[in-house]
């Protein structure tokens, strides 16, 4: 009998012989701020790739982590809160040791992420260095010096040095990135730049000294671009082509026994919904290429995949030999049980936010989205109440918080019945449906609903309960999931004189943009007022944003969100990775002021030196944020044994937030 996911579920062989279970593996994905200060993995550390095994990966890669200096950097600095290994310490190998253990445990094979290491600034081809961020993002480079033939040859022999004690440990191989290739290592006249060929050579170097030391049966594994125009982000020529990418390839045959190919960029790299479409892979392409040329080396795809279909269809087509799955693994911890029991639409969505990555800025915690377990998974078996009976609960609210709610307390075995006074479900979550670029949470809403059916949630549209109704129906548990609502800044003229609203805000418009005229100032520019911008940009819509920030969207994740959408070059021709809102020449943003007074076509504002300027518009937007409707959820508290509030009604915050409050109170149930 044929499986739904038959090829995703078949061995492979690599060309050394090693047989990996399936066709799934890992790309190095262990979130920067899973471990404390320790200098060996500690137990979540280790819980993360042995999940890693059990969630389907027949390849797991492990980071080297040998680097004692980030433990310098400024605490506001996210590297300084990311993990470093004290391999010195024979103690610290014996840990090593047991991950290796508890990977093999599930018939998978385990890796280290390794490659030779040079001082800081030092590289191959020397070159530019990297233009970075002071503020808030990363730490000024010395200037960029080339490495010397001694240096290299020293960096190499530690680097090998190190992965055979990974060997000895229990390791099947090591992940290598691609380092030299980048065009600016032309400026070398040796053996190490200039020509492909040379520009190969410290790579394969490396490979050739690591099968000496550890043998054939030893994996090697490259994760590489398949083309990286951008190199170090400081010229254009710096970096390099697929026409590169297929000569390295060529010449490692026999060397090399698995080739990751990821996308151009380090945006492109963590694809979001504003990067990519469903199905649109330009890995995929390389790949294609990179076959048609003749490359005999087992190629992976990675890059925003999760759905097993998607992936099995690949395999079918021979479009690629294995998969790479990393965030997408994160949401759903029974991600390869679907998969073996052929429920490919029952794993959780990703929302491709990438909050998974960090923030760059604290609270200092690994989380996922959508997962509200993730990163604390060795916790909650403590946390969580065990049921002693089946109960009655009722939801009150079908946001996100409260469908999430209510699929936990039905899976548990409870009867739930979720009530919502719209005619929908999904709250907020609800007006993502008509951003193109926020199709992640679509998906998202309507596999909660799917989630909720299967459980066997009573859902009833347009009903807001009169707390004597919830109280008559004998429940014995309440969760309050009532949400937020708009809250409008003391501006003058915000208020009509009867106390309501005298402007729209963002929710008013999103989806009746054909009511929206041609010229419209947006007040507020947090993170939803500039999605907000986006769409009605998208739709003909000039737009004006203000905000008191030194930046739009202040409060967006600046890692791999809406603040770095696409790359593309300043006004002196250097690329950058630029924000979503960059792509609209009809949004314009004006930072660092104060709305002192608004009228529905005008407003007035001071800008940082307390100079006054007035704007004028066809409408003016608010997008003024909301707060908790935390009375009407407290109005429940007397309609049953047990109450809990969550989400928005009690402290306003994001989705994740929103989702592991949802969770910790229906898990006491």
């Amino acid at each position: 009998m044929s499986h739904r996911y038959e090829k995703l579920l078949t061995p492979f062989v690599l060309p050394n012989g090693i047989v990996l279970k399936n066709r799934i593996v890992q790309p190095k994905c262990a979130p920067d701020q899973i471990q404390g200060p320790e200098e060996w993995p500690n137990e979540q550390f280790i819980h993360f790739h042995r999940e890693a095994a059990r969630k389907g990966n027949s390849l797991v890669v492990v980071c080297d982590a040998f680097r004692p200096e980030v433990r310098k950097m400024p605490a506001w600095h996210d590297f300084s809160h990311s993990y470093t290994f004290n391999l010195d310490d024979p103690g610290v190998h014996n840990y090593f040791c047991q991950l290796a253990d508890d990977v093999h445990f599930y018939g998978s094979k385990v890796i280290v992420q390794a490659h030779p290491e040079f001082e800081r600034g030092t590289s191959v081809g020397g070159g530019n260095p990297k233009r970075m961020q002071s503020a808030e993002g990363f730490m000024p480079m010395p200037p960029g010096k080339m490495a010397t033939k001694e240096e290299i040859a020293e960096a190499i022999d530690k680097a090998v040095e190190r992965v055979a004690m990974y060997k000895d440990w229990g390791f099947d191989g090591v992940g290598v990135d691609v380092m030299g290739l980048e065009h600016e290592t032309d400026l070398r006249d040796d053996e190490y730049g200039g020509t492909v060929e040379k520009r190969c050579r410290f790579t394969l170097e490396f490979c050739e000294r690591i099968k000496k030391r550890c043998g054939n049966k030893f994996i090697i594994h490259v994760m590489m671009n398949g083309e990286a125009p951008y190199g170090g982000m400081g010229n254009l020529k710096e970096g390099y082509f697929l026409e590169d990418t297929i000569t390295f390839a060529k010449l490692a045959e026999g060397l090399v026994d698995l080739i990751t190919i990821r996308e151009k960029s380090m945006v492109d790299c963590h694809p979001t919904g504003y990067t990519f479409k469903p199905g649109e892979h330009k890995c995929i392409e390389y790949i294609a290429k990179m076959k048609e040329a003749g490359v005999k080396i087992p190629l992976a795809v990675s890059g925003g995949f999760q759905d097993p279909g998607e992936l099995e269809k690949l395999l079918e087509e021979d479009k690629t030999d294995l998969v790479s799955v990393g965030r997408g693994q994160f949401t759903d911890d029974d991600y390869y049980l679907k998969i073996i029991e052929e429920r490919g639409e029952d794993i959780r969505p990703c929302l491709h936010c990438n909050r998974c990555h960090g923030r760059r800025r604290a609270p200092w915690t690994s989380v996922c989205t959508v997962n509200p377990t993730f990163g604390m998974e060795l916790k909650t078996k403590n946390m969580v109440r065990p049921v002693t009976r089946k109960k009655k609960v009722a939801v009150i609210g079908g946001g996100v918080a409260g469908m999430e709610a209510a699929i936990v307390a039905a899976q548990r075995g409870h009867e739930v019945v979720l009530y919502e006074k719209t005619d929908y479900l999904g709250g907020q979550l609800y007006f993502g449906d008509y951003f193109d670029f926020k199709w992640p949470f679509k998906e998202y809403r309507l596999w909660m609903i799917r989630e909720m059916e299967k459980a066997g949630v009573e859902i009833r549209l347009n009903k807001e309960p009169e707390p004597e109704e919830i109280a008559e129906k004998g429940f014995d548990a309440v969760i309050a999931a009532v949400g937020s609502k708009a809250s409008l800044p003391n501006i003058d003229g915000m208020y009509k004189e009867d106390g309501t609203p005298a402007l729209r805000t963002c929710h008013d418009v999103i989806g009746k943009e054909e009511t929206v005229p041609e010229n419209v100032i947006m007040i507020g520019c947090s993170e939803t007022g500039i999605e907000t911008a986006c769409y009605l940009a998208q739709h003909g819509h000039n737009v004006t944003c203000l905000t008191r920030q030194k930046i739009l969207a202040k409060d967006a994740s600046p890692l791999h969100s809406i603040t770095i959408a696409w790359i593309r070059e300043d006004e002196t021709g250097l690329p950058y990775m630029a924000p979503y809102w960059e792509h609209f020449d009809n949004i314009k943003g004006i930072t660092e002021v104060t709305t002192t007074m608004v009228g529905k076509n005008s407003i007035v504002y001071e800008d940082e030196t307390g100079e006054k300027h007035s704007l004028s518009a066809d409408e003016v937007i608010v997008c003024g944020g909301v707060k908790p409707c935390t009375e009407n959820a407290i109005k429940y508290s007397a309609c049953a044994p047990e109450f809990y509030m969550v989400g928005d009604a009690e402290k306003v915050g994001d989705i994740q937030q929103d989702v592991r409050s949802a969770f910790a109170a229906a898990s006491q149930i």
